[in-house]
């Protein structure tokens, strides 16, 4: 099923998936989404274009506010009869567009005119979206932010089993968007009345705190184990996450992605950001017009910053590539799909046939009360699992090269709702699996992602690879017959009278006759990989990540 969004615009064959959003404030984006149930928990785009139309900037001229110019108003009805006619290519019905207007329509001096021009000649109605919806989007545990052109909205999210819970309060909105904030600062003209704006802003964010009743949740999810979490949207955050990206202390930054980049509270404002004034276009992602937004962008994230009630001392930012388009298409969704895992689902298409049978000796081989190994998830490991056999048919020699880039400019680049530690995670597993020699282009972007994951973390990677890589030998197909292989794992702290107390991975492959030469290969690379030479070390901070693996083999098991 094929779903089409016009920055505000949906189409879509499919009756049981509804409601799209996208807004005027900063650009008009024209998108077309397969939702076919097996993916569509990643919202996969299949066709995107922007048309580079501010909304908000044509209705000003200086500081004073006007009407949509007319000429406005042809270029953005001409680039509907455009995008129709790419939707008439992709077999999208005009039966099922739904155009929904934001902050930039919604507060237009002739917005009734804009719409009724849109319906008239082209038959599309528009639903005005309440500023208080704005914010409503995506699955999320904590406090949700979204920054457009002309406004920003403020929610308390909850998710449980892919149903989303909304504060008792709704959402907050402010008028201080990018585009609008710009606008603020244009007129100011001395250092006091930057820092009365700012105090302003502060305050109304605390006011906006108040008047959500989250205090409470704020401070005791601070105080959590989990933490605090905030989320962030719109095209004015994703700008400040490229600017944090850019200055992130692994550089080169490897995922060039800002969907599922996350920063701890003191690298989120800009007292720890060196170098922030030359922030430029010249910086990924960072177009002139986001660029010239970085001051007002950067104020109302120190704003927010100062806003937080002094007992909040920790918190973690994530930026997300969606905002209200995604949000009420992960809305539409059945539950089913909703609450089902993002990376499960983008690897699914490549999924063996006996998944779950594999996942059960990987799990095996994992002893789960070892020191780093809550990391690997059952859907992560469920998803190296799926990309078992994914690469098979890329040349020998760039099969670890491919693998290694699958999650960030191959197989699921595209997929929603992934963390840049999962997807470095997933790529060095994947990376290790095929067990052939990195191309040398590729170097420096393996160390990138080792530097991000940390060391313990890149080591269990690289074994769980040469788990999948004895299990890809024993079982080209993915199809695991009964009683042939059986894996079991401990892990034991070893005592010495000289040396000081180590860490020892045992790992016990049980199989048939059949595969035990298959399987004696296997345990020696595992065993290599635990020598210290292979261990993993950083020459930043000194630490290594490593320990020694001890294999045996047993043949207690019988073909059925």
């Amino acid at each position: 099923m094929l779903l089409s969004t016009w920055e505000g615009v949906q189409i879509q064959t499919n009756p049981e998936h509804k409601g799209e959003l996208t807004r005027f404030s900063n650009g008009i984006r024209f998108s077309i989404s397969d939702l076919s149930p097996l993916t569509a928990r990643i919202l996969p785009t299949i066709y995107h274009h922007r048309f580079n139309l501010s909304l908000y900037d044509a209705q000003y001229q200086g500081q004073e506010k006007i009407p949509i110019p007319q000429g406005v108003i042809e270029n953005i009805l001409d680039a509907l009869r455009q995008f129709k006619e790419t939707c008439q290519d992709f077999d999208v019905p005009h039966d099922q567009i739904r155009i929904v207007a934001t902050e930039a329509t919604r507060t237009a001096i002739n917005y009734a005119d804009f719409l009724d021009q849109i319906y008239s000649k082209l038959g599309f109605k528009v639903v005005m979206l309440a500023k208080e919806e704005e914010g409503s989007f995506d699955r999320t545990k904590g406090l949700v932010m979204d920054l457009g052109g002309g406004s920003v909205q403020l929610t308390w999210m909850e998710s449980d089993g892919g149903l989303v819970k909304i504060g008792k309060k709704g959402s907050v909105s402010l008028p201080y968007g990018a585009a609008a904030l710009t606008k603020k600062l244009e007129s100011i003209e001395s250092r006091e009345q930057h820092e009365e704006l700012e105090h302003k802003l502060t305050r109304e964010i605390s006011k906006a705190f108040r008047d959500l009743e989250i205090l409470e949740l704020l401070r005791e999810h601070s105080e959590s184990q989990s933490g605090l979490h905030i989320f962030l949207s719109g095209g004015g955050f994703r700008g400040w996450g490229f600017v944090l990206m850019s200055k992130h202390a692994v550089q080169p930054y490897p995922i060039p992605i800002i969907n599922g980049f996350s920063v701890d509270d003191q690298y989120f404002g800009t007292s720890n950001l060196s170098g922030f004034s030359n922030i430029d276009s010249s910086t990924f992602r960072i177009s002139s017009r986001r660029s010239s937004q970085i001051p007002a962008i950067s104020l109302l994230v120190n704003a927010f910053t100062r806003a937080l009630p002094s007992s909040i001392y920790k918190y973690k930012v994530h930026f997300a590539q969606g905002g209200v388009r995604e949000g009420l298409l992960y809305s539409t969704l059945p539950s089913s799909i909703q609450s089902s895992n993002p990376l499960v689902a983008a690897t699914s298409l490549y999924t063996p046939r006996d998944a779950s049978a594999l996942l059960t000796l990987v799990q095996g081989a994992l002893p789960r009360h070892a020191p780093g190994t809550f990391l690997f998830t059952e859907p992560l490991l469920l998803s190296a699992v799926n990309f078992l056999h994914a690469h098979a048919s890329v040349p020998k020699e760039i099969r670890a090269s491919s693998a290694l880039r699958c999650t960030t400019t191959g197989l699921i680049a595209n997929a929603h709702g992934i963390s840049h530690e999962e997807r470095g995670l997933l790529a060095l597993i994947l990376c290790e699996r095929w067990r052939v020699e990195l191309a040398p282009t590729d170097y420096e972007f393996e160390s990138g992602l080792k530097r991000l994951v940390g060391t313990e973390a890149t080591f269990w990677a690289m074994y769980i690879g040469r788990i999948l890589s004895g299990l890809g030998n024993m079982f080209p197909a993915g199809v695991v017959r009964n009683g042939v292989l059986q894996m079991e794992s401990t892990w034991e702290i070893t005592e010495g009278d000289k040396k000081p107390r180590e860490p020892l991975l045992k790992v016990k492959i049980h199989c048939t006759e059949q595969k035990i030469k298959i399987a004696e290969d296997w345990a020696k690379d595992i065993e290599k990989l635990g020598k210290k030479k292979n261990w993993v070390h950083s020459g930043e901070s000194g630490v290594s990540g490593g320990f020694k693996i001890h294999c045996t083999l047993g043949m207690e098991l019988a073909n059925d």
